[in-house]
């Protein structure tokens, strides 16, 4: 493997009153996501931005007492997101 897709993410929170950015970056290899052997990666990379896509809609713009409240509340919404898509 010579080249693959990556995924960047900004988050943008306020923690104690202070304004906080983070960044974070993460390789999309085949199989990585899905473990299927019988479909291509063609197919799974778009099912792999689906995912990610859905999860920055469920979280962005949200106020949470705890990031972990942020973690259980997203994990929920991807949960049953994700089970209704077969993912």
């Amino acid at each position: 493997m010579t080249e693959l897709p990556h995924v960047f993410l900004v988050a943008e929170a306020r923690v104690w009153g202070e304004p906080c950015r983070g960044l974070a970056s993460e390789g999309l290899p085949p199989k990585w996501f899905t473990k299927d052997p019988d479909t291509r990666f063609e197919d799974d990379l778009p099912a792999m931005l689906e995912v990610i896509r859905h999860a920055a809609k469920e979280i962005r713009g949200k106020e949470f007492e705890s990031v972990f409240e942020a973690w259980r509340l997203l994990y929920r919404a991807q949960d049953g997101w994700s089970a209704e898509r077969g993912h």
